[in-house]
């Protein structure tokens, strides 16, 4: 059973890879690495259960969450549309064996 701490630090790690995203110069070879590093995360929770929240879409809500909580609802969504991008339609945490 995954913790709530497990959840916390998924979600912070996705969050702190936005914001140094958000805050830094967005180029082809930036959004790569944010696409890179958010799959790496995506394989890292990879079988982490959230509760009712139990597939890719439930991180990617957290995730949204914590992002409009900070840069308000536009600004939130923009950044929240490149992560959700990042994921791939969500593919990245699907259980190993069913992609």
């Amino acid at each position: 059973m995954t913790t709530q701490r497990q959840i916390q630090e998924a979600i912070a790690r996705c969050v702190s890879l936005l914001v140094f995203y958000h805050n830094g110069e967005k180029t082809t070879k930036t959004r790569g690495l944010l696409a890179a590093e958010i799959r790496d995360v995506g394989e890292s929770v990879r079988g982490l259960d959230f509760g009712d929240e139990t597939s890719g879409e439930g991180i990617l809500r957290l995730v949204e969450c914590e992002l409009r909580d900070r840069y308000g609802t536009e600004g939130g969504g923009r950044i929240n549309a490149e992560f959700t991008r990042a994921f791939d339609g969500f593919a990245v945490l699907a259980p190993a064996g069913t992609r």
